[in-house]
């Protein structure tokens, strides 16, 4: 499980955005299937109410390695269920693994 996400350019739709992002951020492509999650909140520093949309995604070549952008990535990391609590996550995106794993 991964989190990666940025926004969405002018005329790009959702699962767009989220295929370029993670390209651009881990160096792979990935076939976005459902959303699991949403939710909008308020950015903390912006003050601009956000949305956030986490979908399912699988690697279209599970063989595919990640290069993971170094501007982009500070850190990159698989982990379990019983792993979640341990990490140092922003608590919507928190929310959003926890629906992930139910």
């Amino acid at each position: 499980m991964g989190v990666a996400g940025g926004r969405l350019h002018i005329d790009e739709t959702p699962i767009e955005g989220l295929r370029r992002e993670i390209t651009e951020e881990l160096g792979v492509s990935v076939e976005v299937g459902t959303v699991i999650y949403s939710e909008q909140f308020m950015h903390s520093r912006s003050q601009q109410n956000h949305l956030l949309l986490a979908y399912e995604v699988r690697l279209t070549n599970p063989a595919q390695e990640f290069t993971p952008d170094a501007t982009e990535v500070d850190e990159m990391k698989w982990i379990d269920k019983s792993q979640l609590y341990e990490q140092k996550i922003f608590d919507n995106c928190l929310r959003a693994l926890e629906a992930y794993f139910r």
